[in-house]
């Protein structure tokens, strides 16, 4: 129980120290001083609800300080400690580790490490994890050359292999922590290293326990610190005790209950019932008994109300992650409404754009009809019957009726180059008459694979613009390549078609003229793409994708 009491100042010298150096949050310095300053746990539970509040408003920031969050929870795994609530304090820091692994290194994170590391080690302590308990001390100095740190860690550790009744290795690391302290100039560390080594060396029966001991009392004594006063009567009473001295023995106990009294100390006075007992001392047993019973039934309401705060910072925190998933349903909901409106807008704007595009198309297939039509109903018609009245007329006029023999020729041929395919016509079919009619004695047309390919993927009016670029490239050749050689290559890959063309003729700078731009406007039109090729004196290349 002695032991146990002596690591707390062990333990906020550590964090005072560490807060001092980083000039944190006064709110929060506030709670944390308060909770080291006293011992009554109804105050430390108000002091750990107000931490829990600053906790949970900070988690409600939309950017929030990642130091200031580790703080928190540094603090809150001390209050923790204080409390008894051994497992809630170490959950605590090991949360504050995780949140360390994840951020960036800085001075601060070494600082609040070491706070850490330190918290960790007396936990594994209290918990008779021993090993553990130096593994995190160990860590710790690694981490820091800093005196007052290492006077620190070095007193803990003492104090674990005391626990382990290794008392001279607890010796030196007392020794260790002792000189720290006095190159310190801090008395009150002096004062609980040598009382903490005058008890260890007590335990070996060495010669200097006693001197040691009433050193550490007597500058206690000086610097009127009634707690400490206590723990160095008690490990006086217990020397004496062990040497056979009952009359020193009985003196520092009563001693150690009178101060514990005084100062409202129940845990300490009730230590010095337990060793006034020991000796025998039959007035303590009544006063022991009863002080046993109020600390347990103070020791399980501050437990009640602990769980309470636990309970609420439970429901606080099932209701946050109810309001999350909440939110998250939501959100889901929303974005796929989002989604939902965006693809049907982005199907609707292509379907509205793919019915444009075929209604253009086909009032231009439709307006081609027309034209033809009234050429050749029309414009073909009146020629004919021209023809037939200037025959009557002028009929030794041989060369004027052959130029209008000739015009009615081109009449009928522009009407039917104009007009719309058959829809249930063998395209390859139409094709193959397409290039009959542009061969002749001068150029030779062959094609490739035409008879392979299979043309039912193409609606009408694609075929029909399709029919009609292959017959602008060769209206083109006819008029302004002097090609003798044309050769047509046709392919096809799942739903890819591509058609080459290519001649001999004498080929150019890539023309601009009302041919090729039609073309491609016929091409883009049926979602295709169309490439061209040449040189003067390399022919004409061309290259269409469907």
């Amino acid at each position: 129980m002695i032991s146990l009491r002596s690591t707390f100042p062990y333990f906020f010298f550590l964090i005072g120290s560490i807060c001092q150096a980083q000039g944190t949050i006064s709110h929060l310095t506030k709670i944390e001083n308060q909770v080291y300053e006293t011992s009554e746990r109804t105050v430390i539970l108000d002091q750990y609800q107000l931490l829990l509040k600053s906790l949970d408003s900070l988690e409600r920031k939309p950017a929030k300080s990642i130091d200031t969050e580790i703080y928190l929870w540094t603090i809150k795994s001390a209050i923790e400690y204080k409390l008894g609530e051994l497992r809630e304090s170490e959950a605590s820091s090991i949360n504050v580790l995780k949140m360390m692994d994840s951020s960036e290194e800085s001075g601060w994170m070494n600082f609040a490490r070491i706070r850490t590391y330190n918290i960790l080690g007396i936990l594994k302590k209290e918990l008779v994890e021993y090993e553990k308990s130096l593994k995190y001390y160990r860590k710790v100095l690694t981490l820091t050359d800093d005196p007052a740190y290492l006077a620190g860690v070095y007193g803990n550790i003492g104090l674990v292999y005391t626990k382990l009744e290794e008392y001279n290795l607890a010796i030196s690391h007392y020794e260790k922590a002792l000189n720290l302290s006095e190159n310190l100039d801090k008395p009150e560390l002096t004062a609980r290293f040598l009382d903490d080594l005058g008890h260890a060396e007590s335990m070996l029966d060495l010669s200097n326990a006693e001197s040691t001991l009433l050193n550490s009392l007597k500058i206690r004594d000086s610097l009127d610190l009634k707690e400490g006063e206590i723990y160095s009567h008690l490990h006086l009473s217990e020397h004496y005790f062990r040497n056979e001295d009952k009359s020193k023995a009985l003196f520092h106990s009563e001693n150690a209950l009178q101060i514990a009294q005084e100062s409202k100390l129940i845990p300490l006075e009730l230590s010095a019932l337990e060793n006034l007992l020991k000796l025998e001392d039959e007035r303590a047993t009544q006063r022991f008994a009863f002080l046993s019973d109020s600390l347990k039934r103070v020791e399980q309401s501050s437990s009640n109300k602990f769980a309470e705060i636990r309970y609420g910072v439970a429901l606080k925190e099932r209701e946050a992650e109810q309001l999350r998933t909440k939110n998250r349903y939501y959100f889901l909901i929303f974005s796929t409404i989002i989604i939902v409106v965006v693809f049907t807008s982005i199907l609707i704007y292509n379907r509205s754009r793919q019915r444009n595009k075929i209604a253009v198309m086909n009032e231009s297939i439709n307006t081609e009809k027309r034209i033809s039509a009234r050429m050749h109903d029309e414009i073909a018609n009146d020629l004919y019957h021209t023809m037939l009245g200037l025959q009557k007329v002028v009929p030794e006029n041989e060369s004027l009726l052959n130029n209008l023999d000739h015009i009615y020729n081109r009449v009928r041929d522009i009407s039917r180059d104009n007009s719309p395919l058959d829809p249930d016509s063998n395209f390859s079919k139409d094709l193959e008459d397409l290039f009959i009619a542009y061969k002749n004695s001068e150029v030779n047309i062959l094609t490739l694979n035409l008879g392979k390919m299979d043309w039912s993927k193409l609606k009408a009016h694609e075929k029909t613009n399709l029919y009609r670029v292959l017959q602008e490239l060769l209206t083109n050749m006819k008029k302004h390549s002097g090609a003798t050689h044309v050769v047509f290559m046709f392919s096809q890959n799942d739903d890819t078609i591509k058609i080459s063309y290519q001649d001999n003729g004498m080929g150019s700078d890539i023309l601009k003229g009302n041919g090729l731009l039609n073309i491609k406007n016929r091409i883009k039109s049926i979602d295709g793409s169309v490439t061209f090729e040449s040189e003067k004196g390399h022919g004409f290349k061309a290259a269409i994708i469907l």
